[in-house]
């Protein structure tokens, strides 16, 4: 029997590869003492706090910062000063009131209480059978779903991994990305005892069913590109927005019991086919485009300028964990996790106003190059291009993001850049045949669009800009 110190050095490694090619690359500058000060934190916070700070449900985010920072090359002492920063809003963990295990595990679902017992579970099972069985047993089995009859138990497991915003999947993805079983068990215990909103929207019939176009939603029964899903939703009187109440952690869940199985019939339409490398490459794709757009175009009017919402943002800082996940996933799984993230990326949208996307005039009002106002050397007359000092417009942006105290800003910055790696040489043009009114102008400068006006939102701290804030208003008028 190994004891706790083991155990935690076996669900806490030095950080390793990632699992896909899809995943994202570590940038230089990390080296072994900052990968052994990242797992000496994690293991700190794995074993001191809870999953959630507060009554209200808001998310530990100590990992994502670390994690964000150590691949983008961050030194131990930024690494340090991140966990202490995010240290000061934790909630201590708590002893449940008693253990889980094999034969009660469903029992407790959604009690915040048994964090602690559902992560020691998850932790042995991990440490047990591996990551494989373990998914396929309690997030995609049918009898951790929906079962199946309809008077069988539906603890809905693949609905509770995408809970709170999707929080759940982006703890686990973490795991996934760079090796970290401990960061994985902490995923899964977060999908225990978050509570099931979208029973409407990822329902029995949603997860059984193959892909196909819905009779009242579509003209066609083959799979739809999503910027033409957008396009129909866009155009749906049923799905417009409306003002919701003031608790804006209560939009997606009310909009989803009323809304569920109109955005259900649109997700339905995607072809989440997952089954060959090359199938894989473009579901990533598409989701990469999906969710940059939602968020970056629908942000932007030209009137007002960006907007950099809250929610939309989290749709992108998750994605990037896709390609991690389905490495470790049969045809069938990776399929009905598609499927099923998808649904909610259109639930957030409706949810939150369904606001338009102004393709033309994002790429109209914004430059596919920024050059950097705050650091204008004087260079030596012999260097290429001495009139642009900013030669290539990422380096700027990941320097100041990566001191920035907003952790979630340095998500979103790290998922742009390997956008950007992946994708930014996609010309105008390419969407030009589908739906989505202006796509003939979408390249793959979206990303740094994005980028570069989310760090101006947000304030060039590190070059002595005043602190920004995210928007939590939503798009209703």
């Amino acid at each position: 029997m190994t004891s706790p110190t083991q155990d935690l050095d076996a669900l806490f490694p030095l950080p390793s590869p990632p699992p896909s090619a899809l995943s994202p690359s570590p940038f230089p500058g990390s080296t072994h003492e900052s990968a052994q000060t990242l797992v000496r934190l994690l293991k700190e916070n794995h074993v001191k706090f809870h999953c959630f700070v507060n009554d209200r449900r808001f998310h530990n985010h100590l990992a994502h910062h670390l994690f964000a920072a150590y691949h983008m090359g961050a030194s131990p002492k930024l690494l340090q000063e991140a966990f202490d920063l995010q240290a000061q809003s934790q909630r201590p963990a708590n002893k449940s009131p008693s253990t889980i295990d094999g034969s009660n595990w469903k029992e407790h679902l959604g009690d915040e209480d048994y964090y602690a017992s559902y992560l020691a579970f998850f932790s042995a099972q991990l440490l047990d059978d591996g990551l494989e069985p373990t998914f396929e047993k309690f997030i995609f089995a049918n009898d951790v779903n929906w079962g199946n009859m309809p008077e069988d138990p539906h603890p809905e497991m693949m609905s509770r991994l995408l809970a709170g915003l999707l929080h759940p999947f982006i703890q686990l993805g973490h795991g996934l990305e760079f090796g970290q079983l401990g960061m994985v068990a902490e995923g899964l215990a977060q999908a225990a005892v978050h509570t099931v909103p979208t029973s409407n929207l990822i329902s029995r019939e949603f997860l059984a069913t193959t892909v196909t176009s819905s009779p009242t939603a579509a003209t066609t029964s083959i799979p739809v590109h999503p910027f033409n899903i957008m396009a129909r939703i866009l155009k749906d009187p049923r799905l417009g927005p409306e003002k919701p109440g003031q608790d804006n952690q209560q939009w997606f869940p009310d909009a989803m019991k009323h809304r569920g199985p109109i955005v259900r019939e649109y997700a339905e339409m995607w072809d989440a086919d997952a089954s060959s490398p090359g199938a894989v490459s473009r579901r990533v794709e598409e989701i990469a485009f999906v969710v940059t757009v939602l968020y970056g175009v629908g942000g932007w009017r030209e009137d007002w300028g960006f907007t950099a919402d809250f929610f939309f943002m989290h749709l992108v800082t998750s994605s990037v964990f896709v390609p991690s996940l389905l490495a470790h996933l049969s045809a069938d799984s990776k399929r009905m996790f598609l499927r099923s993230y998808f649904a909610v990326i259109l639930g957030y949208w409706v949810s939150n106003g369904r606001p338009k996307v102004d393709i033309r005039s994002l790429f109209g009002g914004t430059v596919s190059r920024f050059t950097s106002l705050f650091l204008r050397p004087e260079p030596n007359p012999e260097v290429l291009d001495k009139g642009n000092p900013t030669p290539n417009s990422w380096f700027p942006l990941l320097q100041s993001a990566l001191m920035h105290p907003n952790e979630h800003l340095l998500k979103l910055e790290r998922t742009l850049a390997h956008y950007a790696a992946l994708y930014g040489r996609t010309p105008a043009g390419r969407f030009k045949d589908t739906e989505l009114e202006g796509s003939e102008k979408l390249d793959g400068t979206v990303f740094l669009r994005a980028a570069w006006l989310s760090l101006n939102k947000h304030g060039w701290m590190r070059e002595g800009f005043d602190r920004g804030d995210w928007n939590f208003e939503g798009f209703f008028d």
